[in-house]
């Protein structure tokens, strides 16, 4: 009887450890483990089709995207459909870039973990009613995703910028300033006021990243919080509200005033 009851418990381990092998090291992911970082939904003075999104690894393992499905809305009350099948690996605490274009005829100076040419259909975001979805395979379409990007209940996106080319103001990303927290939340997000990884002499504000080691954005962006004033008046006063990004450092030095000061990642300055 003993004898039987150990081979149980082999079979039973066996079993339990096919459940849980992941062929490249991982466990199966749960929601916000993988989150949207960044939207370029307003394309950029290179072309409105020079869309992109960033994807991050919250956890200290790699993660296998193959087969992980983003889905779109085309409208308010449209259905759900897949728009791309994934490949590829997010590195720990890393980025993957998924763009239309790749780097030779976008604005972009990282290098896109997929473009449209490693896909069938390319990158559609919508300006109005935005919603995307991260699903960690094709089945589960439909049932709690890894990750929400927008809410297509809301006409204006949570942040980003079209920009005014006769103003010169910008095309600027959304840009995720909490991963801790649904992206379906507009608290999740913000608009970027920031360049890195952007090709010299383009004036788009957006802080693109892949697995590509040698695209990091350094140092640390920061991100105004409150709206910059339309105008202001001689001696009135405007206080900027800033948050250091979440990177890989702690905390950052930088100056105001003139005077050189240390905070935390996170914190509101």
């Amino acid at each position: 009887m003993t004898k039987y009851l150990i081979w149980v418990f082999v079979f039973a381990g066996i079993f339990l450890c096919t459940l849980l092998y992941n062929p490249r090291g991982t466990l199966a992911a749960s929601p916000r483990d993988v989150v949207f970082y960044e939207i370029m939904w307003a394309g950029s003075s290179a072309s409105a089709d020079d869309e992109w999104f960033v994807l991050k690894n919250n956890t200290g393992a790699d993660i296998s995207l193959d087969g992980w499905q983003v889905t779109k809305f085309s409208g308010e009350d449209a259905n759900e459909t897949p728009m791309i099948s994934l490949i590829g690996e997010i590195p720990a605490a890393g980025y993957f870039l998924v763009s239309n274009y790749k780097v030779e005829n976008s604005i972009m100076r990282a290098k896109p973990d997929l473009s449209f040419q490693d896909f069938e259909k390319p990158i559609s975001l919508r300006n109005e009613y935005l919603e995307i979805r991260l699903y960690d395979s094709a089945s589960a379409i439909g049932t709690v995703p890894m990750d929400i990007a927008g809410d297509r209940k809301i006409r204006k996106p949570f942040g980003g910028s079209n920009g005014d080319k006769d103003k010169k103001i910008p095309k600027k990303s959304m840009i995720r300033v909490n991963t801790g927290i649904d992206g379906n939340l507009k608290e999740a997000w913000g608009t970027t006021e920031v360049q890195c990884n952007i090709k010299y002499g383009n004036n788009e504000l957006a802080t693109r990243e892949s697995s590509d080691p040698n695209t990091k954005c350094h140092p640390p962006s920061v991100q105004l919080v409150n709206d910059w004033p339309t105008a202001l008046k001689i001696g009135e006063i405007f206080a900027a509200r800033l948050v250091v990004s979440d990177e890989g450092d702690t905390d950052v030095s930088g100056s105001i005033n003139g005077i050189v000061e240390t905070w935390s990642v996170g914190e509101t300055i």
